[in-house]
């Protein structure tokens, strides 16, 4: 990974500057930096999987205290004076960690609910109506990995792609409103999909364990075409926030503001 960090680290400010382009128009951003598993130089407290870094430190990194940002918050903002310095301060994290990465369970945790609360370390950063861009920078997949020396299997993130994707982009959706729909969506699949499946092919069909992971496996995949279909139809777009926020400059407009 050595390489790609060094490749990284000439990239970030052509990549500081297009983000910036890119976001222009945009009111607000918040960005922030993670890595593919627990990251013991980060500052004490927040050396957990999934928590934004301010300090880095060991083979290959910055090895510096990054913070304090312009956001008084462990991420960067569009008031941030010098982003392209700060961003390659946290951006350059290394090559000093775990051999079992697992990015994507680091992705899950970071935009969850447990390290956005208040007092945690990824306070603030999440908002429900701010666009969601996640940029994986890896020469590792995710759950494949055999410790090199003791030939040991690393697990990796828990569950199966689907299951990322549909926490990701379940996610998004309940950021734009649509909540109550994710809610219903999910007890309907299990039920409708989940346990007939399962039934099916582990006693009609005697597959026995196969069939109900298999079932399982249905079910995910079935969510996660459904979520695909509902972001793509942009309905979000005209409904609960974003169409919250469209009524409100359109007042705003006729009011004379």
């Amino acid at each position: 990974m050595l390489d790609e960090q060094v490749t990284l680290v000439q990239s970030f400010p052509d990549f500081v500057t297009e983000m910036q382009t890119k976001l222009a128009d945009a009111d607000s951003y918040h960005v922030g930096v993670i890595t593919s598993d627990a990251y013991p130089f980060n500052q004490p407290g927040c050396t957990l999987d999934g928590a934004l870094v301010s300090q880095t430190g060991g083979a290959g990194a910055s090895n510096a205290v990054c913070a304090p940002f312009a956001s008084g918050k462990r991420w960067m903002d569009e008031t941030e004076p010098n982003l392209n310095a700060k961003f390659s301060c946290a951006g350059q994290v290394g090559t000093s960690g775990s051999g079992d990465e697992h990015p994507m369970y680091a992705m899950q945790l970071a935009v969850g609910p447990g390290l956005g609360g208040i007092g945690a370390c990824n306070e603030g950063f999440i908002r429900e109506d701010a666009l969601l861009v996640v940029v994986l920078i890896t020469d590792e997949e995710d759950d494949h990995e055999i410790q090199a020396c003791m030939q040991d299997p690393q697990p990796g993130s828990p569950g199966e792609p689907a299951d990322w994707f549909n926490v990701m982009v379940g996610g998004v959706l309940r950021a734009t409103g649509d909540g109550l729909l994710i809610s219903i969506v999910g007890p309907l699949f299990t039920w409708l999909v989940a346990v007939p499946a399962a039934y099916v092919m582990a006693f009609v069909l005697e597959w026995g364990i196969f069939g109900i992971l298999l079932s399982a496996v249905l079910d995910e995949g079935c969510r996660s075409y459904f979520y695909w279909r509902r972001w793509r139809t942009n309905r979000w777009q005209h409904t609960h926030v974003h169409a919250l926020e469209a009524k409100a400059e359109k007042d705003l407009v006729q009011q004379g503001f």
